[in-house]
C-alpha cells in the first residue's frame, strides 16, 4: 500500500490463525519500529463459548455474548505495545 506523505487512511484487517495449540497470538510490536503510535485500534475477538479459562493478555472494554459466541472488544487510542496480543484457554 502506497501512501502519500501526511495521508491517512482507516485500514481494517480480519485475521485468522489456525489453532493447534491453546494459545493464539497476534503480533502488534511492531509499531515500535514505527516509532509513533496507531491513533486508534480496535481488536474483536470472537471466541467460541465452550472454551474454557479464557484470558487475553489486554484487557477487554466490553465482553458480549451473540449465540454460542463470546465477544470481546478491545480499542486503544495512541496504540504503541511493548507486547504482542495473546489469547491463551484451557481445552
Amino acid at each position: 500500500m502506497e501512501l502519500e506523505p501526511r495521508e491517512e487512511v482507516v485500514v481494517r484487517v480480519d485475521y485468522r490463525q489456525e489453532i493447534r495449540r491453546p494459545r493464539a497470538v497476534y503480533i502488534v510490536t511492531t509499531t515500535q519500529e514505527w516509532k509513533r503510535p496507531i491513533e486508534v485500534a480496535e481488536f474483536e475477538f470472537r471466541i467460541p463459548a465452550g472454551l474454557d479459562s479464557v484470558r487475553l493478555s489486554f484487557e477487554p472494554d466490553r465482553r458480549e455474548v451473540e449465540g454460542d459466541t463470546i465477544v470481546y472488544y478491545v480499542r486503544y487510542d495512541d496504540f504503541m505495545p511493548d507486547e504482542d496480543l495473546t489469547v491463551t484457554w484451557r481445552e
